[in-house]
């Protein structure tokens, strides 16, 4: 159910704006949430795998190399995983808040961060 309102939000987000940039690992942690929802019963895995191998060809993803001292600083400072950490390190690298539907990576990055909610309406 969360993986669809996502889906939807994310759909409305790229109505409006197709440049998007992402740290390189993206990909492995999208692939680690499909991964998680076929195995949890969340979609049947024909889903995930479809939606795996359509994310491979978005052009509209711009992949980024993230400084990593900076990620880890930013993960100790805000007590914020590691993993949201990279989206942190670089969006303040870009000068862009971070675009996120997580409420509590919203809220331990105040300034950074922006909830996808506030650009959709």
């Amino acid at each position: 159910m969360y993986l669809y309102l996502y889906l939807c939000q994310a759909q409305a987000l790229l109505a409006k704006d197709r440049d998007w940039h992402m740290p390189v690992f993206w990909r492995v942690e999208w692939a680690n949430v499909l991964t998680n929802y076929a195995r949890h019963g969340g979609m049947p895995q024909a889903d995930a795998l479809a939606l795996m191998k359509k994310s491979e060809s978005l052009g509209f993803i711009t992949d980024h190399a993230v400084d990593q001292a900076a990620a880890l600083e930013l993960s100790l400072k805000l007590k914020v995983t590691a993993y949201d950490a990279q989206f942190l390190a670089l969006a303040k690298h870009l000068g862009v808040p971070c675009v996120t539907s997580d409420k509590a990576l919203g809220k331990a990055a105040m300034g950074l961060a922006c909830k996808a909610e506030t650009l959709i309406s």
